[in-house]
């Protein structure tokens, strides 16, 4: 595929500085491609859900110091690694090839080479997956993330059984996403009624959701 735009670019967050690259707009031929083959470059964007997440994150950094967290859908990666620098670990996962090629080169721009890393990269497709990750983490997470995950009906039940098995029974699962369409909050909320707790910090007037989420 050939990029319209493909931007390199530093986040500040305090001290914290991470240089990520990302694709800022895509060519009209990359557009059309991805509608006519279903090929999925969504990931490779930084959407406002993975900003209003990372904000989040400096808020509530207790909430993540000494956790091992998952990210879903991780993307570019840049809200994985911000959290990186308050828990114990982080593991940054995408079910999309392209995305965890972006990943690993922007967990590579932003590691300190001379000291072990606790960021890690790895793919997961939900609902197809689980087995394998319950035998390499058996101890499971503590925390999982997700940023503008929610796109369609049809992936809801694949993300939340994948949550469910991943999460310790104690931890918590923050999903944060832009408020599209009321009809797919409502089959989101009926999904997670049968699961989960929710409690909704989104902030009046903003049409970000960020959903705090444990087990029933």
């Amino acid at each position: 595929m050939s990029y319209a735009s493909y931007d390199n670019k530093t986040f500040s967050f305090g001290d914290i500085k991470i240089v990520v690259d990302y694709i800022k707009t895509l060519a009209p031929s990359d557009a059309v491609a991805f509608v006519s083959s279903g090929y999925d470059v969504t990931g490779l964007k930084l959407w406002p859900a993975t900003k209003a997440l990372c904000r989040y994150i400096l808020e509530n950094q207790e909430k993540f110091q000494k956790r091992k967290i998952l990210e879903l859908g991780s993307g570019a990666g840049l809200s994985g690694l911000l959290v990186s620098h308050f828990c114990e670990t982080v593991l940054l996962t995408d079910g999309n090839d392209e995305c965890l090629e972006l990943l690993g080169r922007n967990i590579n721009a932003n590691i300190d080479k001379t000291k072990d890393s606790n960021v890690g990269c790895q793919k997961l497709e939900w609902g197809k997956d689980i087995d394998f990750y319950k035998t390499k983490f058996p101890e499971l997470f503590d925390v999982i993330l997700g940023a503008d995950i929610i796109y369609s009906a049809e992936s809801i039940p694949l993300l939340l059984k994948t949550v469910k098995e991943l999460l310790k029974p104690s931890g918590f699962f923050l999903l944060v996403y832009v408020s599209r369409s009321t009809d797919l909050d409502k089959v989101l909320e009926r999904h997670l009624e049968q699961s989960f707790d929710l409690k909704d910090e989104s902030q009046n007037g903003v049409n970000i959701r960020i959903l705090y989420l444990t087990h029933k």
